[in-house]
């Protein structure tokens, strides 16, 4: 019996120091899905263009210029701006004298440790023109920022 436990102690260590020796490996998947977090920031997004005349051209709007900036993504983002269907912003508000409605801006990635650095759009300057005959009265749209992503090319 003493022979037994000995030999199967023995044989115990030495089918351990071959395994061990061998060097079990396990290969797992690993699996990771990297989102982009980039935020939008509009200063002065909300437009006031105070009293407009009927008829008039170029109106500076009161609420002062707007500046759109992108951060904390790695990838290139185009911001584009749209207007709702309202006479007289749909076709006569303009952001330094672009047309607002269907507007873009591209942002393109400089990439800085991983994370991209991106210039501004500042000193867009709100205008509104208007068609001469308006009815007189308060009018209200509504002007929409959104950001696409895009790889960098």
């Amino acid at each position: 019996m003493k022979k037994s436990l000995i030999f199967m102690l023995a044989l115990s260590f030495v089918l351990c120091s071959v395994f061990l020796g061998m060097g079990i490996v396990s290969a797992e998947e690993v699996n990771v899905t990297i989102t982009n977090t980039t935020t939008l920031t509009v200063t002065n997004p909300s437009i006031t263009c105070g009293d407009v005349e009927a008829g008039a051209t170029d109106h500076a709007c009161t609420s002062g210029d707007i500046i759109i900036n992108v951060t904390g993504s790695n990838v290139n983002v185009t911001v584009t701006t749209t207007v709702s269907n309202v006479v007289p912003f749909k076709t006569g508000l303009k952001l330094e004298t672009v047309v607002a409605d269907t507007n873009h801006y591209d942002f393109v990635c400089t990439l800085a440790d991983s994370i991209c650095s991106y210039t501004a759009q500042t000193g867009l300057t709100p205008t509104l023109t208007t068609p001469a005959g308006l009815v007189a009265g308060f009018i209200s749209a509504t002007i929409t920022y959104t950001a696409t992503e895009t790889p960098p090319a």
